[in-house]
This record gives structure tokens, C-alpha cells and sequence, in this order.
């Protein structure tokens, strides 16, 4: 039989807090066992989620009469022939016309009285008589000389809008802090551990104890946001020049220059003396016509004679006939309820459940066992000594 002696310090202090006394010498130990304590609860759970089905309900449909147009109205155009008639006329076969004779002229010697040198005048020149004279003439005309006399302005001082009114747009970012949790980096765990003391094997149970770590995450504790700050509007002063009085042109007239020189003038103009030179006259014999030639006309009056011609009493015409449109009935198929669609709504399935949760954890310590102790079974018993253990 082989004694297990607990070697460890750690574990050693902890089996003496739960004894209550050191051990004296070699100390056998016994593992006993607390286990968990259950208990059954019952919730519910969605079997089946709440859904709609759709019923299709289909449109109505009635079978009408209509009156429709078969052969729509038209018009037809019927020719009606002209009227003739055949009537006689005189018509002229050759017209009148004129037949032109000619009659020669008759001549007869004359005698006659006919001017040799015709009457003439004879013109003398007399020249002008020309003499000085003063005047007053006008060396420059009076005129008109624009002035511009400018503007009278002046600085005001005015209140003016630089940048207007605005929202502006600051975005807030997001929070962040820093949450430090804990967690079990290592379970706790048993570990056997064999030895020889004097040449005798000796086993261990060695506990190592659950390691507990720390970590740090950076968790979001208030979203990013957006803040719209109204801006208000800028303004300032300037100096604007303003015009008191508009510039305006004044006209001043400047007098005409006068001065006096001498021209010759003309005192008495050139004139001319005519002096009448009378014609001279001889007598003549000369064949003259006394009855010039002539045309005599004759008129053959025209030749006539009678046809037949086919006149149009009554002109051709065209008469429209109204046709009126032929109807009939037909049966036509309207809707008098369009198709529907109707929703029913079948409600969500709920079971329940029993599940067994863990009230209280178990665990698993050592007891003080006889120095003769045997291994044994663990034993299911609570002295005290509660180890490590994890929640979940």
C-alpha cells in the first residue's frame, strides 16, 4: 500500500485552513466531491413565427352588349350627264374688209417771194462800271462753349451683410473608454505527481490553482453624431461714395467778331446794244404739189352663212347619296370587380419548454484521511474547503 502525501505549500496551507491544525509529520489526504445542483425551469419558445397568407380573389367579370358600327356612314357620288341640244346659227364664213386705192397727187408751178439773207442784229458790248464800297462783315459767329462743372460727392458710412445666416454641420465623433474584465486564461487543474523517499514511491496529488488574467478593451460608450450650429450672419461697415449733387455742363455764349473791310462792287452792270439788220428778199418759180396723193379706201361686206352647233342646256353634275352606317351588337366582357388580393394573418406558435439549468456549482476538495489510509473513492461530503471555481 502506497501513502499519498500532499507536498505542495500551496495546497498544504490550504488543507490546514480547513483541518483547523497543522499536521504533525506525514498527513494522508482524501478527495471528496460536492456536486452541482440543478433545477428544471420551463419557458416558451417560437416554434412557428406569425405569417400572412394571401388569398387571391379573383375579379368579376359580366358579359355586356354594345351597340357597334358594322359598315360606318358614307357617301356615294352619282354622275348626272349634261342636257344638249343641236340649234342652228349663223356664223360668218368670210368677214367684211376694206380694199385700199390709191389716187396720185397733182402738181402746179407757183412763183413766190423768198427771203435771200434772213433780218439779223448786231450786238455792242458795253462793259460794267465797277466802284469800292465799305461793309461790316462777320470775321467769327457768335458760338457756344460747354462747361462741365463736376459732381459734388460725398463718404457714407453703411452697414452691409459680408456672410449670411448658416447651419453648419459638426460631426461629433464617437465615444470611446476603456473597460477593464476579467477572465480564467488557465482552469484550474490537478496534476499526479510521483516521487521516491528511502527508496519508496510516493504519488502526489499537486493542485495547480485556476490563473485569473486581466484584459482591457476599448468599448464605443456614445456614438458619432451630427450637431448642426447655426452660424449667424457677418456684417459690417464700409464707406460707400455717394453723389450729393450730379455733375452738370453749363453752356456760355461767346459773342460774334465783327470788322469792317472794302469790296469793289459792281456800280452798273455790262449790257449789250442791239442794232436790227432788216433781210433780204427775191421772187422764185417753184413746182409745188396742190393736191397731195391720197388713199381711198372701198368696203366688201362680209359673208355669212348658217351651221349647226350642240349646245349644253343642263351642265353635267355630280349628286352625293348619304349611305347611312349599319349597326350591330356585340357582347364584350367588363370588369365590374377588379382581382383582390386578401391577407390572413396566422398567429406565431409558441411551446414550452423544460430545460435544466445549474443553481449551484459543484466542487471538489480534499479531507484529512487516517495515516493509513487506502485510496478510496471520493467521498460525497462538504468539509469547508471550497476550491477555485468558474462561473458561467
Amino acid at each position: 500500500m502506497s501513502r499519498f502525501i500532499f507536498t505542495s505549500s500551496l495546497s498544504a496551507a490550504a488543507l490546514i485552513a480547513a483541518t483547523g491544525s497543522a499536521p504533525a509529520g506525514n498527513q494522508c489526504f482524501r478527495e471528496v466531491s460536492t456536486p452541482p445542483v440543478y433545477q428544471t425551469q420551463s419557458e416558451q419558445v417560437l416554434v412557428r413565427p406569425a405569417s400572412q397568407i394571401a388569398h387571391a380573389i379573383p375579379a368579376v367579370v359580366q358579359n355586356v352588349a354594345e351597340r357597334v358600327i358594322i359598315q360606318p356612314e358614307r357617301s356615294v357620288a352619282r354622275v348626272i350627264p349634261g342636257v344638249t341640244q343641236v340649234v342652228n346659227e349663223q356664223v360668218e364664213i368670210q368677214p367684211a374688209r376694206q380694199i385700199a386705192r390709191t389716187i396720185p397727187p397733182v402738181f402746179q408751178t407757183v412763183s413766190e417771194t423768198v427771203e435771200v439773207q434772213p433780218a439779223r442784229q448786231a450786238v455792242q458790248v458795253i462793259p460794267p462800271v465797277y466802284t469800292e464800297v465799305s461793309e461790316t462783315v462777320e470775321v467769327r459767329p457768335a458760338q457756344q462753349v460747354a462747361r462741365t462743372i463736376p459732381g459734388v460727392q460725398q463718404a457714407v458710412a453703411e452697414v452691409v451683410e459680408v456672410s449670411p445666416e448658416r447651419s453648419v454641420a459638426q460631426v461629433i465623433p464617437a465615444q470611446y473608454g476603456e473597460v477593464t474584465e476579467t477572465f480564467e486564461s488557465a482552469p484550474a487543474r490537478k496534476e499526479w505527481r510521483e516521487s521516491y523517499e528511502h527508496g519508496a514511491r510516493v504519488g502526489c496529488w499537486v493542485y495547480a490553482p485556476a490563473q485569473i488574467s486581466s484584459r482591457t478593451r476599448t468599448v464605443e460608450t456614445a456614438p458619432a453624431r451630427q450637431v448642426y450650429q447655426t452660424v449667424p450672419a457677418v456684417h459690417a461697415t464700409r464707406t460707400r461714395i455717394v453723389e450729393t449733387r450730379p455733375a452738370q455742363t453749363v453752356y456760355e455764349t461767346i459773342p460774334a467778331v465783327h470788322a469792317t473791310r472794302s469790296r469793289t462792287v459792281e456800280a452798273q452792270p455790262a449790257r449789250q446794244l442791239v442794232h436790227t439788220i432788216p433781210a433780204a428778199y427775191e421772187t422764185r418759180q417753184r413746182v409745188v404739189e396742190a393736191q397731195p396723193a391720197r388713199t381711198v379706201y372701198e368696203t366688201l361686206p362680209a359673208v355669212l352663212g348658217t351651221r349647226q352647233r350642240v349646245v349644253e342646256v343642263q351642265p353635267a353634275r355630280t349628286v352625293y347619296e348619304t349611305i347611312p352606317a349599319v349597326y350591330g351588337e356585340r357582347m364584350r366582357a367588363v370588369v365590374v370587380q377588379p382581382a383582390t388580393v386578401s391577407y390572413e394573418t396566422v398567429p406565431a406558435v409558441y411551446q414550452t419548454v423544460q430545460r435544466q439549468v445549474m443553481v449551484q456549482q459543484g466542487s471538489t476538495g480534499w479531507a484529512p484521511a487516517p495515516s493509513n489510509c487506502q485510496r478510496q473513492a471520493p467521498v460525497q461530503a462538504n468539509y469547508g474547503y471550497q476550491p477555485l471555481s468558474r462561473s458561467y
